[in-house]
C-alpha cells in the first residue's frame, strides 16, 4: 500500500536521497487513520542536512546536533513541517527511567536505529524514493494482529524511559489494540521508573489518555479512556500519576447512594464527564479515604480532596497551570453543594453568581457524579437540575449576575461617602439585594438601598 505523501517531501527527497518516513505517519497510513506528524530519518548528520538544503526553499529550526534532530520547514508552504533525525544508537543511565540519552552514536545502520525505538508499530520505515516499506521489528504483522509490542526486550525499553509505560497504554487505548503479554508484564515490573519522569511529561501523556476515545473515533475505542484507566491501575502506574487514588479501592459507600466503592466510582465518573472535565471527575471524591481515616466519616472529603488536588496538580505533581489547578479545586469544593436540595433559593442564587464562570461545569460534574453513583446513564441529579433551572430563570427575569451589571458605580459610592475599605462590601450587599428583590433593579432603587446601608458593621 502506497502512502499519500505531502508534496514537499518529494522535493525534499531530491536534496536528501534515501530519505525515510518513520513512526506514526507510516503506522496511521497503514491503518487508514488520519496522518500524524511527519518524522523523517536517514544517515545524514544535521550538518550534512543543513549543507544539502542551503539555498533551497527549506530551512531548519530547533537544531539539536547532539541528538541529531532538527525541524525542517518550507518557505513556500507554511503548512509543511517535518522532524528529521539521523540514524542513531542511544545509551541511557542504568536504573533511571529518564528520557534523555547519556550517549548518542550516529550510524548508517537503519536496523540499529529501528531497535532504539519504543514499539514495533512505530518502527516501520517507508522509502520516499522507492515507495517500499522496511520493517526490521515486525511492526506490520503487529498492526494486522492489533498488538502493541516493544522493539527489543521490553524490560530494556522501559528502563530507558519510564514514560513509555504511559505511551504503551495510550497507544493501545487510542488504536483499540491489545498489549503483548510479555510487554505488559515488563511494564508492570518497571512501573517504578515513572518516579523519575517529570510531572510535565506525565501530565501530557495522561491528558491524552483521558481523551483516547476521541483520537480517531473508532468503534473499537468506545470508552477507551476507561479501559486505559483500568489498565494503568493494573500496571500500578495510576498511583504515580494521581497519588492517593488507590486508597479508595474496597472502600464501600452507602449502598442507597452508591453501587461502587470509592475507587471505581471515580473511574466511572470519568465515563460520564465531558472530555474537558474528565480529570476533575477522576479527582472529585479523592479525599474520601483520608476523611474516613481522620474523622471516621466522609463529610470532610471535599476540603481534603481540594488539598490533595493541589498536590497532584502542583509543582511537585503534574505541574498544571495555576488557572487549571484552581478550576479543578473549585469543582471539587462545589460538587456537593445543595446535594440534598435543602439550600434556600436565596443562597443558591448567590452560589450561582459566585461560581458563574464554572457553573456549567459544576452542573455537568454533578450529573456525571449522579450517573456514576447509580451506575446508570439515565440517572438524574436533582441538584444539577435545580441549579440549571434557577439559572435559566435568573437570566430570563433580568437578575444582575455581577456587580458590573448593577446600575450604581464607584462614583455613587463616593457620593454617599462610603469608606473606601467598605466599597466592595457595599456593592456586594446591593447585588445580593437586587438578586433576590426584583424591585431593586432600577438605578433609583439601588441608590436608595445604598443610602440606607449601615456600613459601620458587616
Amino acid at each position: 500500500m502506497d502512502i499519500k505523501l505531502p508534496k514537499k517531501l518529494r522535493i525534499l527527497s531530491y536534496y536528501l536521497p534515501s530519505l525515510y518516513i518513520v513512526g506514526g505517519f507510516v503506522r496511521n497510513s497503514l491503518l487508514e487513520l488520519p496522518a500524524s506528524d511527519v518524522d523523517l530519518a536517514a544517515e545524514y548528520t544535521v550538518s550534512e542536512v543543513a549543507t544539502a538544503l542551503a539555498n533551497t526553499e527549506f530551512y531548519l529550526i530547533n537544531v539539536n546536533k547532539k541528538l541529531g534532530t532538527v525541524k525542517i520547514l518550507s518557505r513556500e508552504d507554511r503548512f509543511f513541517a517535518a522532524e528529521y533525525t539521523t540514524f542513531r544508537v542511544d545509551s541511557y543511565p542504568a536504573g533511571k527511567g529518564v528520557h534523555t540519552p547519556s550517549d548518542v552514536v550516529f550510524t548508517k545502520n537503519m536496523e540499529k536505529d529501528a531497535l532504539r525505538r519504543d514499539f514495533t508499530v512505530n518502527a516501520i520505515y517507508y522509502s520516499i524514493d522507492t515507495a517500499e516499506y522496511v520493517d526490521f521489528t515486525g511492526g506490520i504483522p503487529d498492526l494486522h494482529r492489533k498488538i502493541i509490542r516493544t522493539t527489543r526486550a521490553p524490560e530494556k525499553v522501559f528502563a530507558e524511559d519510564g514514560l513509555r509505560i504511559l505511551r504503551l497504554v495510550r497507544l493501545a487505548a487510542e488504536l483499540g489494540f491489545d498489549i503483548d503479554p510479555e510487554t505488559k508484564e515488563a511494564a508492570k515490573n518497571a512501573v517504578k521508573m515513572l518516579a523519575d519522569v517529570s510531572g510535565e511529561r506525565k501530565r501530557e501523556e495522561f491528558m491524552k489518555i483521558l481523551r483516547a476515545d476521541k483520537k480517531y473515533y473508532l468503534p473499537s475505542t468506545r470508552n477507551a479512556e476507561i479501559r486505559a484507566l483500568r489498565l494503568l491501575d493494573e500496571l500500578g502506574a495510576l498511583e504515580y500519576i494521581v497519588p492517593g487514588i488507590s486508597d479508595g479501592k474496597g472502600m464501600a459507600q452507602p449502598p442507597e447512594h452508591h453501587v461502587y466503592d470509592v475507587f471505581n466510582h471515580l473511574v466511572e465518573t470519568v465515563r460520564y464527564c465531558p472530555v474537558d472535565l474528565r480529570f476533575a471527575g477522576l479527582l472529585h471524591d479523592i479525599g474520601k479515604p483520608r476523611s474516613q481515616k481522620k474523622y471516621g466519616n466522609m463529610h470532610m472529603h471535599g476540603a481534603i480532596g481540594q488539598d490533595m488536588a493541589k498536590n497532584v496538580m502542583g509543582k511537585r505533581g503534574l505541574r498544571f497551570s495555576k488557572k487549571e489547578t484552581d478550576k479543578v479545586v473549585r469543582l471539587i469544593g462545589t460538587h456537593m453543594y445543595d446535594i440534598d436540595g435543602m439550600t434556600t433559593e436565596k443562597k443558591l442564587k448567590m452560589f450561582i453568581i459566585d461560581n458563574l464562570d464554572i457553573i456549567d461545569d459544576v452542573v455537568a460534574l454533578k450529573r456525571a457524579d449522579a450517573k456514576a453513583s447509580a451506575g446508570d446513564f439515565s440517572a438524574r441529579s436533582e441538584s444539577a437540575d435545580r441549579i440549571e433551572n434557577l439559572l435559566k430563570r435568573m437570566k430570563a427575569d433580568g437578575t444582575p449576575m455581577s456587580t458590573a451589571e448593577l446600575l450604581v458605580d464607584g462614583n455613587d459610592l463616593i457620593g454617599t461617602k462610603i469608606p473606601e475599605d467598605k466599597r466592595a462590601w457595599a456593592m456586594r450587599k446591593i447585588l445580593e439585594h437586587a438578586v433576590n428583590h426584583p424591585d431593586c433593579r432600577t438605578r433609583e432603587s439601588q441608590l436608595e438601598y445604598l443610602r440606607g446601608l449601615n456600613y459601620g458593621s458587616n
